[in-house]
This record gives C-alpha cells, structure tokens and sequence, in this order.
C-alpha cells in the first residue's frame, strides 16, 4: 500500500491503537450527531444502508442506536475497519476505494458520508453513490467547507503537528537512548545537552487542560527513560519510530481535510453533477457546529 491510501491506514493504524486520545481528529461532535438523529429518525429501519468512507463508523453507530440492522460501511483502510468491527462485530464490511467497489447497481437504499466523500474525489463519490441508490433510494453526505470553522481548527492542528516534528525531539531522544544502550558515557553526557532544547520546545506547545501529542511524546518518552533497564533498544527506538510515523500520518490527514474541503462553488458543481445523474432534489446548505458554518450538507434522491 502507498501513497493516499497508505497515509490513511498509517493513521487509522494509529488511532486503533493510541491510548491517549492525543491523535484523535475531529469526528464527534453532538451537534453532527443531532443532524444524522434528525435524518435518520423519520426513515424505516429496514433500509440497506452503505457509508462510504466510513472510518470508524461514527454515521453506522448512530444508525445503529436508532435501530437500522442492515448496515455496510466501505473504506480504503483496513485498521479503520478493524476498529469499526471491535464494538460493531454484527455489521458487514468493505474494504476498497471508491473507485473498486464490489457491490451491484442499485443495491442500496441509503447511501451516507460524513467526512469521506471528498477524500474519495467528491465528483466520482458522487457518481458512485448514484448508481448504488434504487429507486427512491437517498444520499446524505456531510462534507468539509473550505474556510469553515473545521478547516480552520485543521488548519492549526496540522501547524501544531508540524510544530512537534520540528522539534527535533524525537531525533535527540533517539541519540539519547543510543548512547545509554551503548555505555558510552561521554556521548550520553553530550546527547542529554542536545535533548534540552528540543524537550523544552516541546514542553512550550504543550496546552493546559487538553492531551496533546507534545504531552504523549513527553510523558512516553520519560516512562521509557525510567524503564529503559525493562526495556531492549530496538523496543525504545520502536515506539519512537511509531510516533513519528503517527505525526507524519496525522498531518497528512489534516491536509487532506484542507485540501478537500470544498468551495460553494464545488458544491454548485457536485449538486449539477447528481442532477445530471438523474437524482432529485438535489440539495446543499450549510451546517454549523458551535455557532458557525463549519460543514456543507449534501442531499438528492434516486426517483422511485
């Protein structure tokens, strides 16, 4: 697996197994919830329901909750998916992109999204979801506005993440350990100064009262310190080989979201394309989370 798809299960891979919290993105919230309860709440429960791009499956669990038992989620990482099957063993998986689906025209009553469309490229999503719907079938989809309150909290986290590599704290750790495992004690003397900087440019991000990856750096790389005679150096420079990687993929996904964040104008477009698709009422408007616009939703039926 590389490029796109390799970041994603590189970052989902991360997700499954980080304890922390610290590099969660931005999937929860009550507001988006009470939008998916306000769409789903009125619709028959016997509908076959697809999630594209489901990461773990926030829109599947509400759906869930509410009662829906013919539930698929699709998506291009395989961990994303393994976590969806950890607290929703009873529902049917998928693993591919967009573009390789397996499944046969028509086949689905419902199609949704939440933060996946525009991953997949927004305009064969679309194209896809269509053909999927059977007759009076219905997409709904929450998509990423560009310049919302979501691309801007994006924004910042990506410059955090960027903040924390340039550190160079886990670089000097590194040396650090290196030298401690290899009894050299002028060159542990020397890397203990060279790891002072980067520790308190670290300790500088870190932000009072939230978990944050400066915090989970920090507090791992101490508990390993204390541990170290516990511990084989090939375990040490692992997990810090693992934290760098995460920091990689999590900034790679929050500049997916900016970069996939669509304009009106985008959305005007998307919304000609499913009319061209042969899907009514189509629609898009604005969501706001926490007072301001922050997301597009996208809605169109398949004519019965």
């Amino acid at each position: 697996m590389s490029g796109a798809a390799g970041d994603w299960e590189t970052y989902w891979q991360g997700r499954r197994d980080n304890a922390t919290g610290a590099l969660t993105g931005i999937e929860h919230d009550q507001e988006l919830a009470r939008f998916w309860a306000g769409r789903l709440e009125p619709l028959p429960r016997s509908l076959a329901l697809l999630d594209l791009a489901c990461g773990a499956g926030t829109v599947l669990k509400q759906a869930s909750a509410l009662g829906f038992t013919t539930l698929t989620g699709a998506d291009v990482s395989g961990s994303a998916l393994e976590t969806l099957r950890q607290t929703m063993p009873e529902i049917a998986t998928c693993l591919a992109s967009v573009a390789d689906l397996p499944f046969e025209d028509a086949q689905f009553d419902l199609v949704t999204s939440q933060f996946g469309l525009e991953y997949a490229g927004a305009d064969p999503a679309c194209q896809e979801a269509a053909r999927l719907l059977r007759p009076g079938g219905q997409l709904i989809a929450v998509i990423h506005m560009h310049a919302g309150a979501i691309h801007a909290e994006v924004s910042q986290r990506a410059a955090f993440c960027q903040a924390v590599q340039a550190s160079g704290f886990i670089e000097e750790t590194t040396r650090l350990f290196r030298a401690v495992y290899s009894g050299d004690m002028q060159a542990t003397q020397a890397a203990m100064k060279a790891v002072a900087g980067p520790r308190d440019r670290l300790i500088r991000l870190k932000q009072p009262g939230h978990a944050t990856l400066a915090d989970h750096l920090l507090e791992g790389a101490a508990r390993l310190w204390q541990r170290r005679a516990h511990y084989a150096l090939e375990d040490v420079t692992g997990w810090l080989e693992s934290m760098q990687a995460e920091l990689k993929a999590f900034e790679s996904r929050m500049v997916s979201m900016m970069q996939a964040s669509q304009t009106e104008q985008q959305m005007s477009a998307l919304a000609a394309l499913l009319s061209q698709a042969g899907l009514e009422a189509v629609q898009f408007d604005r969501l706001s989370l926490g007072g301001r616009p922050a997301a597009w939703t996208l809605s169109a039926h398949q004519p019965a």
